[in-house]
């Protein structure tokens, strides 16, 4: 944007638009008023809606929305600006768009967080909802548009949906789609295109196009749509992520955009002849294509809006004019244009779907319409209706008797009490009737009576809402309607008045004809809604039933009775007014029929997800643990199961369900091989974009079917890197496949836990395992990766000692010693087992590879079968007691081989990871930059692994070259002798544009200026500069960064000036004789501007980079985070398995950041939120009030500090850490003098302060209270001199049992 744009009053403003405010003319105290609510110079405000007269005004600024009128609003002068221009892009606007009955407001309320009604049938959102979420810190405004076809502006839901989509300028577009009905869905997205290339295609309801085996072919569709298509089941929150992490990719890196849709070729020619003012149109974000053809269909809309705005002079509306006439000469009237257009769309979806889809079942509605031709035929479609509805009222009658005698009878007892009370505290007779009489006995009744049968009918309503039957309703009905000159979508109105006639009325708004309109919600009340629903059934109760199972029939007989008078009546009424005051025919009926889909009786129950997570919680985090073993462990789990009703129905139907698969996982990396093709033999299923077997591991084998593992491809592209960058760099690659497995320095490194990057050896568990082993050949390596896994790992402490202690290892019989010894007495390989009981027992080779396979499966049942046949023999087993082998002894080795198999390794399998292991530990000793290189370039897509190996290469001693312009490449680089920064890590940039600059430095040379830069490089936007000069690029160059921010968008405008002069091939004073010096001369000045200072220069770098490189704010306490055995990191990727166990007590040290108070639900004080960060990775973290309270003076922003506090490990969020303790972050190099009270009174206080001034020194001092079990930190001027005599004192003084120095 340029610099030296005009500035305009605020008022000015159309709806959707931005601007900078430069300067207020408003003086007195409305200025300062504005100034109060944000409107200051530089800041960023956007106009919204007007109030319905016209004045005042809504903006929205400093994330608040306020209200001005006109004239208060012409005193603020602001600098126009487009969206993509905005300074502050804290905050992404993201609309979701879709076709009715997709599943959008479920992906809506999956991402938000929020409960808006969702409901089988179309039209349920029907007006702009808005949410937001955060992703990846970035929060995000989500707005859910009203379902919609198109965006032809044929009702009032699509024009609201087009007005959005072109006037308020989102950040991204999510059009959600149909799995089973891509091609339809498809016109909608196409229609997007054109107004928006910032699109992600979220193809919803995968769970339903498996069942009914639709599979499309997703990665193709991205490739010819040239945008991100993310498969999802909202429901199930699958894919939800993938989506997330989509919108912000889009939001960040404008995508190519979706071919454009071929029109006739008269279409075509007046597209391109009306001159429309592209550049303006663009800086607007209203793409002059979609403009230009929505002008000659005659959007009026459109049209005012474009001459409000002044894009649409007289001229040129002369010209649009024209170029109609020109259309209408060719034969497109306005109709034959609509349909030309709509014809062109069409058959763009249908090519595009061309070859999408496959089908494993045949015809996949054929169960849709059988189910049609009994319930919308027409003899069974009214009766079963009427069925349907007699029934849910006949088992709300029949139900609710209970509980409405229940609660009649405790009612009417509890009155009695209190009129019985109010008679002997002598109250006015008036005063107790109007109270017991009165207002008692009208509550008692309405509890009694009508909240049973509400809380029957609803849920059972809502079933048939999720079956899909509503609709269903409505096609059955809608002759009789059309009969009474009425739209048959008032079915769905009417049926929503048996809920509430208001939202029944609501509801009309999906009848597009203003009079049919009218006419429901006139009638709606004719059918009884809640508030009469339960006094009908409570006078048929009174007057015409007695009791009984028939008597129950009887009313529900009589209700539903009622209920068709009411529709009649309806009906009637509806004939009545289309022939009387609202005259008119019926208009047309086109009601979409959705899918049958099962009913979701979990979201009917309502059990608070809390509720469930708690419950989960309680289970103890043991393998192989069940419900029923967690009963007998967990005291609070047990309690719960007796004592809550809720809990007790969850827990009971859970027991039934448990060993059943929860959901459709997919192997790592496994892959089925078969001589004929797949689905001839086993029926296949997508896992997002995977194409997967429904069959489990055990059925493909029985099947005869090969599946094999292809692991660790990551790794081996890694070495395959690391040897390239050895070539290139003039060394000789190291011959890997005939190298010995013998060098001493290897396994020194290992030992040391020098082990990033390494494979399978790097995580923090693992380094802790080999710095207690010691390996020292290639065996070890072998041993530790396989002891290293859930089951064997309890043979660590075993192995280790038997190592380094040979005299410890012993043998339950001597025929194991020659198995076993190489391994000092433990098993740790499939094949030692193969071999005991070929040794022990008697095995052939078969039979003990049948015993191996049942292991490696995880069959414990033929295990268990396979015990008699170990100890007693059988045909072709001779048995161990036969050869010598008490039972008692053969009996504890066949428990070890069961508790082994859980999860045991072949050798062969272990070697193959022990190669890799060595192979990377090798190159990453010898060869360590060109092995860092080739590792940080695998992880390019996540910012935080990335940061995690630079700061890893530093901790080598490795030079790790910030981001150059002139200097870096696309990807990580290798120069002499260090590592260089790769342009595309920087956030916001792409790949493909970053190799686009490459090539064209080493084509036409380095960069000159920055101006030069922005001139050359194709593809850039502004986004992108900015990053780039966040992140440093362009720091060779002279010019700082703060100058630079300050002229990206002025250089940015100047280039893409220049490069469109020079494209069009007109000549101009800068191509006559030295025209490009003369353009670098003439480039602008930079401001005398001084730095940033160095923490903005920092956050700026890190928000471009996804790390601090230059520096980092923990830098001065890297001593102290080095002495500790837990990184932050370490808490983030935490699983619980392996490592760091959920619950552990961890010493930790970082930076706090984001950090909150707010009060508990109880009122007793205020909880703490933040966020941990370290050098690298970050983790939630939560303090009790008390917790607060205690260390107020750290619990600051960005304050270093060393944590004490206890992991929870969560499956579905991320882990957090519950602190317990805060400390300054430089105490961790320091031990701490605990020192332990009774209680903290005065005369306790008074001893431990006169012994602390006897020793001053400059050890940290806790005092803590016994009784309390509190700590308090000592300040520091009683700080300790900790030396042997101090301490020997403490202990005279208070008891060795009561200090310590930790």
């Amino acid at each position: 944007m340029n610099n030296h744009q005009e500035t305009v009053p605020l008022s000015s403003l159309h709806r959707g638009e931005q601007g900078l405010v430069r300067r207020l003319t408003t003086q007195g105290p409305m200025r300062r008023r504005l100034q109060d609510i944000g409107l200051v110079p530089g800041a960023l405000v956007e106009r919204r809606g007007s109030s319905p007269g016209g004045d005042p005004t809504a903006y929205f600024v400093c994330g608040a929305t306020i209200a001005l009128r006109k004239e208060d609003a012409g005193g603020v002068l602001v600098e126009p600006c487009r969206r993509d221009d905005s300074p502050d892009k804290d905050t992404f606007t993201v609309a979701l768009a879709g076709n009715p009955n997709v599943g959008k407001s479920t992906v809506f309320n999956a991402l938000t967080g929020l409960n808006q009604h969702t409901g089988n049938w179309p039209g349920k959102t029907v007006s702009l909802a808005q949410g937001s979420y955060t992703h990846h810190s970035r929060q995000y405004r989500l707005v859910d548009l009203p379902g919609t076809y198109s965006l032809l502006a044929h009702s009032a839901e699509e024009e609201v949906a087009r007005d959005f989509l072109c006037l308020s300028h989102p950040d991204a577009v999510v059009v959600v789609c149909d799995a089973g009905c891509l091609e339809r869905n498809l016109n909608l997205v196409l229609q997007t295109a054109e107004i928006t290339p910032r699109i992600v295609v979220c193809v919803n309801l995968m769970d339903e196009a498996r069942k009914k085996g639709i599979v499309p072919d997703l990665a193709l569709l991205s490739r010819r749509l040239g945008l991100p298509v993310v498969a999802t089941s909202a429901r199930s929150g699958e894919g939800l992520s993938a989506l997330l992490d989509a919108v912000e990719q889009v939001c960040r890196d404008q995508p190519k955009g979706v071919p454009q849709i071929p029109y006739p070729d008269a279409l075509e020619q007046a597209i391109a002849a009306l001159p429309l003012p592209d550049e303006a149109l663009r800086q607007q974000d209203i793409p002059p294509r979609w403009a230009a053809l929505r002008l000659l269909m005659g959007d009026d809309l459109l049209q005012q809006e474009l001459v409000g705005r002044g894009l649409l002079g007289k001229e040129l509306q002369q010209a649009l004019a024209k170029q109609r006439d020109f259309l209408l000469s060719q034969g497109f009237d306005p109709i034959t244009l609509h349909d030309a257009v709509v014809q062109a769309v069409v058959g763009q979806a249908k090519t595009l779907c061309r070859g999408l889809l496959s089908y494993r079942r045949g015809d996949p509605s054929a169960f849709d319409s059988k189910l049609d031709a009994l319930l919308t035929s027409k003899l069974t479609g009214i009766p079963i209706m009427l069925g349907l509805l007699g029934f849910i009222l006949w088992l709300t009658i029949w139900a609710a008797n209970i509980p409405s005698s229940l609660l009649s009878t405790a009612l009417s007892s509890l009155g009695e009490s209190l009129n019985g009370l109010l008679l002997s505290a002598g109250t006015p007779e008036m005063l107790r009737s109007a109270l017991m009489d009165g207002v008692y006995r009208v509550l008692s009744w309405v509890i009694a009576v009508m909240l049973p049968p509400m809380a029957i009918f609803f849920p059972l309503f809502t079933l048939l809402e999720d079956f899909g039957y509503l609709p269903r309703v409505a096609f059955n009905l809608d002759s009789c309607f059309k009969k009474s000159c009425a739209c048959g979508k008032q079915a769905l109105t009417m049926c929503m008045g048996f809920g509430c006639n208001a939202v029944g009325v609501t509801g009309c708004r999906i009848i597009d004809s203003p009079r049919e309109r009218l006419v429901a919600i006139l009638t709606n009340n004719f059918v009884p809604c809640n508030g009469r629903f339960p006094t009908l059934i409570a006078m048929i109760s009174m007057f015409f039933v007695t009791g009984g199972f028939a008597q129950s029939l009887r009313a529900a007989a009589l209700l539903l009775g009622i209920l068709v008078l009411g529709v009649a009546l309806t009906l009637l009424c509806s004939r009545l007014l289309s022939k009387t005051l609202l005259k008119g025919v019926p208009s047309s009926f086109a009601l979409e029929l959705p899918p049958y889909r099962k009913p979701q009786v979990g979201r009917v129950l309502r059990v608070p997800y809390a509720d469930v997570d708690k419950l989960a919680k309680l289970v103890p985090a043991v393998l192989n643990m069940t419900l029923s073993q967690a009963l007998q462990l967990s005291p609070e789990l047990k309690a719960l199961h007796e004592n809550d009703e809720t809990m007790k129905k969850v827990i009971d139907l859970s027991l039934k369900l448990e060993g059943l698969p929860r959901h459709s996982s997919t192997h790592a990396a496994g892959v089925v091989i078969s001589g004929v093709p797949l689905t001839d033999v086993v029926p296949l299923q997508l896992n997002d974009v995977v194409v997967t077997t429904q069959f489990p591991m055990g059925t493909l084998e029985e099947l005869g079917l090969l599946k094999m593992d292809f692991l660790g491809l990551r790794t081996l592209t890694v070495i395959r890197d690391a040897l390239r960058y050895i070539e290139k760099g003039g060394k000789t690659p190291p011959d890997l496949e005939t190298q010995a497995f013998d060098d001493p320095a290897i396994y020194d490194m290992i030992t040391r836990g020098d082990t990033d990057g390494v494979f399978q050896l790097e995580s923090a568990g693992m380094r802790q395992f080999l710095a207690q082993l010691k390996p020292d050949c290639f065996e070890d390596l072998i041993a530790g990766i396989s002891l290293f896994r859930p089951g064997p790992m309890e043979q660590i402490p075993r192995y280790v000692r038997g190592k380094h202690d040979p005299s410890s290892v012993s043998y339950a019989h001597p025929l194991l010693k020659p198995i076993l010894q190489n391994t000092y007495g433990c098993m740790v390989y499939q094949e030692q087992v193969m071999e005991i009981v070929r040794s022990l027992a008697g095995y052939s080779y078969g039979r003990s590879d049948l015993v191996r396979r049942a292991m490696s499966k995880k069959k414990h049942d033929v295990m268990a079968r396979e015990r008699e046949y170990f100890i007693h023999g059988t045909d072709g087993v001779e048995g161990a007691l036969r050869r010598g082998v008490p039972e008692a002894a053969a009996n504890r080795i066949f428990d070890e081989m069961m508790d082994f198999a859980s999860y045991a390794f072949n050798k062969s399998h272990a070697a193959a990871y022990a190669v890799l292991a060595y192979r990377t530990a090798y190159l990453k000793h010898h060869y360590p930059v060109e092995f860092m290189t080739a590792l940080i370039n695998s992880f390019m897509g996540s910012s935080d692994k990335v940061a995690e190996y630079v700061y890893s290469a530093r901790r080598q001693g490795i030079r790790v070259l910030p981001p150059d312009i002139n200097k870096s490449r696309a990807r990580f680089s290798v120069e002499n002798g260090c590592i260089r920064f790769g342009l595309a890590a920087v956030r916001g940039v792409g790949t493909a544009v970053m190799q686009d600059m490459v090539a064209s430095r080493e084509r036409d040379g380095a960069f000159q200026t920055f101006f030069d830069f922005c001139e050359r490089t194709a593809g850039l936007n502004k986004r992108m500069l900015e990053s780039l000069i966040s992140a440093g690029c362009f720091d060779g160059m002279g010019a700082n960064r703060a100058q630079l921010l300050a002229v990206y968008e002025q250089a940015f405008d100047g280039a893409t000036a220049a490069r469109k002069v020079r494209e069009s091939g007109q000549l101009s004073l800068f191509d006559l004789g030295g025209g490009r010096d003369m353009l670098q001369g003439a480039a602008m000045k930079l401001p005398d501007i001084a730095e940033m200072k160095h923490p903005m220069l920092l956050a700026r770098e890190r928000e471009a980079l996804g790390m601090y490189f230059s520096g980092h704010p923990l830098d001065h306490y890297r001593a102290a985070l080095d002495s500790l055995s837990v990184t932050v990191m370490d808490l983030q990727e935490a699983d619980g398995i392996t490592g760091i166990m959920d619950n552990t007590t961890v010493l930790v040290g970082g930076m706090l950041t984001s950090c909150k108070q707010k009060p508990t639900k109880s009122g007793s004080g205020l909880m703490g939120y933040a966020v941990l960060e370290g050098v690298t990775g970050s983790c939630e973290a939560v303090l009790f009030p008390r917790t607060v309270q205690q260390y107020a003076n750290l619990f600051l922003e960005d304050t270093p500090v060393l944590v004490r506090g206890r992991l929870n490990i969560r499956e579905d969020r991320a882990n957090s850490l519950l602190i317990e303790e805060l400390r300054p972050l430089a105490d961790a190099v320091r031990k701490t003098f605990y020192l332990r009270l009774p209680a903290l009174t005065d005369e306790a206080m008074q001893r431990a302060v006169a012994f602390l001034r006897l020793h001053p020194g400059n050890t940290p001092v806790v005092l803590v209270d016994a009784a309390k079990r509190i700590k308090r930190q000592a300040p520091q001027n009683l700080y300790l001199d900790a030396s042997a005599a101090a301490l020997a004192e403490a202990e005279r003084i208070f008891g060795k049992e009561n200090i310590k120095l930790l």
